[in-house]
């Protein structure tokens, strides 16, 4: 739930920057866009959930290209009508977590085995995108913030293992793994 709240509250704030970014001033249309963008990408997200139970229960075949080939899918029209993709997916992943009847896991198993070229492509690809003249900008400002992120967690895990009594160990090294 957690998850869904930060990816919620991030497409919110992103469809917002959008609107401002294209210099829409009228309050009632962002709204109205924000909405369509949150609301519209949950509505879609479970008729793709909806879409995909019914694949894994009555075709059971070839699951795992079924999956990549909706997200493709998916990826495509939701740049056309202004939907969020992560949004909508992740809703389409709650309807199947929560109310598929045949187990997705195996799905998961063998999407997860064809991760690793999709993270080098994805990345490779973000890469070649990346704006050298914004990080010299924006540089010290991102490291500063990178800084206050891990003293919190430096204060944070200090606080909490002296609270839980944790020996000496974890109380040194707890902030590292967060």
């Amino acid at each position: 739930i957690a998850d869904l709240v930060v990816i919620v509250l991030f497409s919110g704030a992103s469809a917002l920057v959008r609107s401002m970014m294209t210099g829409e001033g009228d309050a009632a249309g962002t709204a109205l866009a924000i909405a369509w963008e949150l609301f519209g990408s949950m509505g879609a997200g479970i008729l793709v959930g909806v879409v995909l139970a019914f694949y894994l229960r009555k075709v059971k075949q070839d699951a795992s290209l079924f999956v990549v080939l909706l997200c493709i899918i998916v990826a495509e029209i939701t740049t056309r009508v202004h939907l969020d993709p992560l949004t909508l997916m992740l809703s389409a992943g709650l309807i199947i977590a929560n109310f598929a009847e045949p187990d997705a896991s195996p799905v998961v198993h063998d999407l997860q085995a064809a991760s690793l070229p999709l993270y080098l492509v994805f990345f490779a690809v973000a890469g070649t995108t990346l704006h050298v003249e914004g990080l010299v900008e924006f540089g010290a400002i991102a490291a500063m913030l990178v800084a206050l992120r891990a003293l919190g967690f430096r204060i944070g895990g200090a606080i909490a293992t002296r609270q839980a009594r944790s020996p000496i160990g974890v109380r040194r090294w707890a902030w590292t793994g967060l």
